[in-house]
């Protein structure tokens, strides 16, 4: 049978690898799950305390890039499954008119794939046809692909980003938050910032409806190496490891086509 998936599971591989070297180096600079200093500022005589980091470590501008190309091989792959369900489909001799459109089509309405991705699969089976569309993120039931299209969508518009527009903005992030408990008396509140930071940045606040007799050191925060876009901020290893899951998921759908 024609067709294999060799050069997308290379791609796969390939991307894995260099999730893998990047966060080595991250942690060397970054240790998993340590949490940073932080400094209070007393203020309403004692009803709320803002805080501040100390000095964080650099983060390598190579990291960005690095990123970059580990969302690249994940598209590709994507990319190479299409084009090998059309080597399958025309028997080893896919036409030349056909060939330069073949492409794993991602997005996130209707209208945008009718218009610009329905004729990348036209020639396809509407056996694979139809499994194609049920992984398009403008599908919205919830089922166990849910999260694959959502991690798709995310592939597809940060990869688009990086090839055509600017590099991704990697930094530091404060993604998570401890906090200490005190009784209901005292009305306490934690209003953390979330997303991005930097050295000695306002990362949140803790209030007080009362003042407790004695308040609670603050352990440190969660700040890990992240990818800032738009209103959001997530961790590069939490990113990479659930992007190569679903890219790999993807391609398991369509593996026993070719076996």
């Amino acid at each position: 049978m024609s067709g294999s998936l060799d050069g997308a599971y290379a791609k796969l591989g390939r991307a894995q690898r260099q999730a893998k070297a990047l966060q080595k180096e991250i942690e060397t600079a970054w240790p998993p799950a340590q949490p940073w200093p932080v400094r209070t500022e007393e203020h309403r005589e004692g009803l709320e305390y803002r805080l501040y980091l100390y000095d964080l470590p650099a983060v390598d501008p190579e990291w960005a890039l690095v990123l970059g190309e580990i969302l690249f091989d994940l598209r590709s792959a994507l990319d190479h499954l299409a084009y090998e369900l059309h080597v399958r489909h025309f028997r080893g001799k896919v036409p030349r008119k056909v060939e330069g459109t073949t492409l794993f089509p991602i997005f996130d309405t209707v209208p945008d794939f009718n218009s610009r991705g329905r004729y990348r699969i036209k020639h396809l089976s509407l056996r694979d046809q139809r499994a194609i569309r049920h992984l398009q993120p403008y599908v919205t039931r919830d089922d166990d692909l849910f999260w694959t299209r959502i991690w798709l969508a995310r592939l597809n518009a940060w990869n688009n980003t990086d090839k055509h527009r600017h590099l991704h903005l990697v930094g530091t992030g404060q993604n998570a938050s401890a906090v200490p408990g005190y009784p209901d008396e005292f009305g306490f509140r934690n209003t953390p910032k979330w997303g991005p930071v930097e050295s000695n940045a306002y990362i949140g606040s803790w209030t007080f409806v009362r003042r407790p007799p004695e308040t609670k050191p603050h352990v440190g925060a969660f700040v890990n190496v992240s990818l800032h876009y738009g209103a959001g901020s997530i961790e590069v290893n939490v990113l990479t490891s659930a992007l190569y899951a679903h890219v790999e998921a993807v391609l398991e759908r369509f593996a026993t086509r070719f076996r």
